[in-house]
């Protein structure tokens, strides 16, 4: 998961404005709980070709939650943040209908993510998951809506943004903050950040929930590891190399490295898969390969 601003996207026109399908959608949804609270309403604004577009355009084709490439393999499920039907586990609660059509409550995500159900995960040392069943664990948003203290908006006429949501929506809170990834048992895991001997419950809350561990994510993400730590010794290699050579061979092959170097910050791009895992782990790299080169002086040139 990493950040992502909205404001690169325009607002759909399917949603912007008081005479759009979701203004005009919302006045009916109004009317409706007003006097039969306790039926459904069949939403449909949000559900607009030109709202999958532009959530697409925005999170990069990705799930806005796992990084995993969604558009090419199966269709983008448009999550509700903020759930409008129900909130689970709040049975007072009618869900957040009145954002059911509001830009700021949307994301793309995958199935896996979205939808609660029993999948396989990766358990961490950290914070071991919980509700197991055959092997498998109840993962996936649902209806979920967890917050942080006492104050819950139940109405159109409830402040929601005095909520304190205990899930990371990553437009408007940065993932990298409460999230770390780690190496467990030669696999790439994410659990919380910990500040102060203190779990982050933000990060706690983001990846149990979401499933950030499940199994096949997780395969797919040490496989993305394995590849950059695979180029990242070659490029030791050479540095190695370099130091037994003479110029001008020696500076040759260090500017050689450098540039692959360089080349590998492309898989930390943010429509990458996996980017915010790739940016953190050539960070530590690249903070490792700069103190050990430097104190043998060959390091030429501050790298990316």
């Amino acid at each position: 998961m990493r950040w992502v601003d909205r404001r690169d996207v325009p607002v759909p026109a399917s949603l912007a404005g008081s005479t759009s399908l979701a203004a005009r959608e919302r006045e009916r949804a109004t009317q409706h709980f007003r006097t039969t609270p306790t039926t459904k309403f069949k939403f449909k604004a949000y559900r607009q070709d030109d709202v999958a577009t532009a959530l697409n355009t925005l999170f990069f084709g990705k799930c806005a939650y796992c990084e995993s490439s969604i558009r090419a393999v199966q269709p983008t499920d448009i999550e509700h943040f903020r759930p409008k039907g129900r909130v689970a586990g709040c049975p007072e609660h009618p869900g957040y209908w009145w954002l059911a059509a509001s830009w700021e409550n949307l994301l793309a995500s995958c199935i896996d993510c979205n939808r609660r159900r029993y999948q396989d995960a990766q358990q961490t040392e950290q914070t071991p998951l919980e509700d197991k069943v055959e092997g498998q664990f109840y993962l996936g948003k649902g209806d979920l809506f967890p917050i942080l203290g006492p104050q819950r908006a139940f109405g159109a006429s409830d402040n929601h943004e005095a909520e304190d949501p205990a899930l990371i929506d990553p437009t408007r809170r940065d993932p990298k903050q409460h999230l770390k990834w780690m190496l467990e048992q030669e696999l790439s895991v994410v659990g919380p950040q910990v500040h102060a001997g203190q779990i982050d419950p933000y990060g706690h809350h983001t990846y149990r929930v979401f499933g950030l561990n499940r199994q096949g994510l997780v395969e797919q993400r040490t496989a993305r590891w394995r590849e950059i730590k695979a180029q990242i010794a070659s490029i030791e290699s050479q540095l190695d190399l370099a130091i037994t050579m003479p110029e001008p061979h020696a500076t040759n092959l260090q500017n050689l490295a450098f540039q692959q170097v360089d080349a590998l910050y492309a898989y930390a791009a943010p429509d990458k898969q996996y980017s915010a895992m790739v940016e953190d782990l050539l960070a530590a790299e690249v903070e490792r390969l700069l103190a050990k080169y430097q104190r043998l002086g060959i390091v030429s040139r501050e790298v990316v």
